[in-house]
């Protein structure tokens, strides 16, 4: 298959609230936020496993060998990934936690090309990347697409409410999310929703999971346009 899974528990809980910016502190968190979705997106079904090298994080996040050990780091000690090193030099294998309660799908396919567009420095990118966590765990298995109130939004993520808008912007440019219909009316308390369509593989329709490194080398060897203008 060519989605990966992450469990939704953590969400609901107001993990992604954790991942806090501030002077010194946004880059880190913006490293472990990527570092996840990495993680998540290329987890095998079969062993619950992600083998990733240091390369592959590179590929898939386009971070720095420092900053993916930063992210890594804050991961671990948030509790949200185990890590074996003993897998082989410069690799390991990661797991996500337990998703015998249910799952959310991170897709694999869209991962390599438009998480390096993400910039990686500054709040505006660590909102960008917790606001598409979020959309990931609102979306809606039948119609791929999020529907959710920024008052929601803002209350899972911890995003500020002037900044939920720049954040779904660095997403759009990236060619990660597209907004479909703009401010309809929940009937739960009047707020007013939108439809974010996530773009990527949620079907998985590739049946052999690739490496990052060898995702983005085919990708680039065969794309003509870039996946945000099909």
């Amino acid at each position: 298959m060519s989605f990966g899974q992450m469990p939704p528990g953590w969400i609901a809980a107001g993990g992604l609230t954790e991942f806090s910016g501030g002077a010194g502190v946004s880059g880190r968190m913006l490293a472990a936020a990527k570092c996840y979705l990495a993680i998540a997106g290329y987890r095998m079904a079969q062993t619950d496993d992600t083998v990733l090298s240091t390369s592959d994080f590179q590929a898939v996040t386009g971070l720095s060998k420092p900053m993916i050990f930063e992210g890594l780091t804050i991961l671990d000690s948030m509790e949200l990934i185990t890590i074996d090193s003993r897998f082989a030099a410069n690799t390991n294998a990661y797991r996500v936690g337990d998703l015998t309660a249910g799952f959310r799908k991170v897709p694999q396919d869209i991962l390599a090309e438009c998480l390096p567009l993400i910039p990686n420095r500054g709040i505006g990118g660590l909102d960008a990347v917790k606001l598409y966590i979020a959309l990931l765990y609102y979306r809606d298995e039948a119609t791929h697409s999020a529907t959710v109130s920024h008052q929601s939004l803002r209350t899972i993520t911890g995003i500020r409410p002037e900044n939920i808008t720049k954040a779904y912007s660095v997403l759009h440019t990236a060619g990660l999310v597209v907004v479909e219909r703009m401010s309809s009316w929940s009937s739960n308390g009047g707020h007013p929703m939108n439809v974010y369509r996530l773009k990527g593989d949620f079907v998985g329709r590739r049946a052999r999971v690739l490496r990052p490194t060898e995702q983005r080398r085919k990708s680039r060897a065969t794309a003509k346009v870039a996946p945000w203008a099909q």
